[in-house]
This record gives structure tokens, sequence and C-alpha cells, in this order.
């Protein structure tokens, strides 16, 4: 009796092990800012040469603390990238979102993205140089993929089907997803929602995707072949007024490995379970 039992919990413990280690490689890593700290900004990411923005305690979400982004003049042009990076690999969805309050003037842009590098200036197409991303001003954008080969992108004529620039003076949540489809070939979605002063989304304004709506994928060798990509944004001109609850994240592509953990796990849980019938 003694032996069966070692035996049965020596093959629990197995299974134990076997899954903790399968399911610790289908991970996702996040983190989300508030701006809620006054050092939020400066704490988090770096700004471009000429970048101004700073942490304000007011003007998000229910009032709280906020991105203010300076106006007039024309409005400056800003990158603020991430200090924290995202692992690359193959397969892995990345994430990317941040509410943006969509001022009076009807002038500017702002953007979304990744790049290789964790501090970076504004280059081809309002992007920074080695990155993928969004574009977008009020009734459109573009799909940017800036590489050391060329700088293409995919124009979006219109974000809804209403033919008309998006709402003003009110709060939109921006978010945009990459997926890595293998190689150094990417996907990337859009979705654009406006929100109620608290954050809680109205309605969705729109969603593109490239592979979907315009048929193509990006290749970029930079950003395949990086360690890590920093999610990034950018503003440009009067168009934002505030940024507030940026969060990023990447759900990592399960390695063949993973699978097969998973399967032994199973087929040990099996023995345990038959060992102890057979006991019985």
């Amino acid at each position: 009796m003694k032996r069966h039992n070692s035996l049965k919990v020596a093959l629990i413990g197995l299974t134990i092990g076997i899954w903790v280690t399968a399911i610790s490689q289908l991970r996702a890593d996040a983190f989300a800012i508030n701006f809620d700290n006054p050092t939020d900004l400066t704490d988090n990411f770096n700004g471009s040469s000429e970048a101004s923005n700073s942490n304000s305690l007011a003007g998000g979400l229910n009032d709280t603390g906020s991105i203010s982004i300076i106006h007039g003049g024309g409005g400056d042009t800003e990158v603020w990238t991430a200090k924290n990076g995202l692992v690359v690999n193959e397969g892995n969805v990345y994430s990317l979102s941040l509410y943006m309050y969509n001022g009076t003037d009807n002038s500017g842009f702002g953007g979304l993205g990744f790049a290789i590098a964790d501090t970076n200036e504004i280059a081809t197409m309002i992007a920074p140089n080695n990155s993928l991303g969004i574009v977008f001003h009020g009734g459109g954008g573009w799909f940017n993929n800036s590489n050391s080969i060329d700088g293409t992108a995919v124009e979006i004529p219109q974000w809804n089907d209403l033919g008309t620039d998006v709402p003003s003076d009110i709060w939109l949540k921006y978010t945009l997803t990459l997926t890595s489809l293998g190689g150094s070939d990417y996907d990337m979605s859009i979705l654009i929602q406006d929100s109620d002063s608290t954050g809680t989304i109205l309605s969705t304004l729109s969603s593109k995707t490239l592979s979907t709506d315009f048929s193509t994928i990006f290749t970029n060798t930079d950003v395949s072949s990086a360690t890590t990509i920093h999610p990034y944004i950018t503003t440009v001109g009067n168009r934002f007024t505030n940024a507030d609850n940026y969060s990023a994240s990447v759900v990592a592509a399960p390695e063949a490995s993973a699978y097969s953990l998973l399967i032994i796990g199973g087929l040990a849980l099996i023995i345990v379970v038959q060992h102890r019938k057979a006991a019985n």
C-alpha cells in the first residue's frame, strides 16, 4: 500500500510540475499606466528631443491625472516611447491602447505603434524609424511600416461608414493590435471607440485590419530581428488635448514544447486515475 501511495504522490507531483511548466510558457506580459502620479510620464517613457507634453494631475478620465498635450503655435511634434519593452518572438500578438481627448481644433495627428528603440524622433510618415504603427487624424489615417529599407504606408481614407470625421470634443479610445505572422511578416488592426468621461465605451466608430480590409500585410526585418519592441505615442499639432489610461501587452505564442508538456501532463493524470481505480 505504501508503494502504491508513493507512486501516486510521485505521479501527481509530476503532473502538477509538467502543467505548471507548460502554462508558464503560455504567458501574457502587460503593463498599464493611468498618469495619476505626477511622474508617471517621465518615469515610464522617454521623450523625443523636443518633447514638452507634461503629466497633469487633472484633465483625464474622471478628471484624474493625464498627459497634457501642448497646444498653441501649431502644436508640438513629439514621440513618447515606453522604457519597458515587449519580447519579440514569432507568433506573438501585441496590443496597445490609449484614451485621447479629441478637442475642437480640427488640425493635427496622433499615433500609436511599436519601435525597436526606447527613445525615438519623428521620421517619415509621422512615425519613428524602425517601427510599425498607426497614424490618425480626424477623417482617416494610415498604417505605417518604417524600416531600414524603405517606408511604406497603407492609407485609411475614412474611419467610419458615415463619411464624416470622428466626433470632436469627446474621449476616443484607440486600440492597436500587431500580430506576428512568422518570419518578418506582420498584420495590424486599429479599433476606434468613443467613450464618456469615465472611460465607459459608447460605440465603435471604426475597425480596420490590414489583411482583411486592404488585402496586404507588412514585412519589417528590423522589428523581427529585434530582441524587444517598445510601444510609443506620437502627438502632432493641436488635435488632442489630453491622453489617459495607457496599456500595452503581449500574448506570447506557445512553443511546441508547451503543447507536448500539456499532453504529457494529461497522460500522467490519466495514469493516476487508472491507478486509483485499480487500487480500489
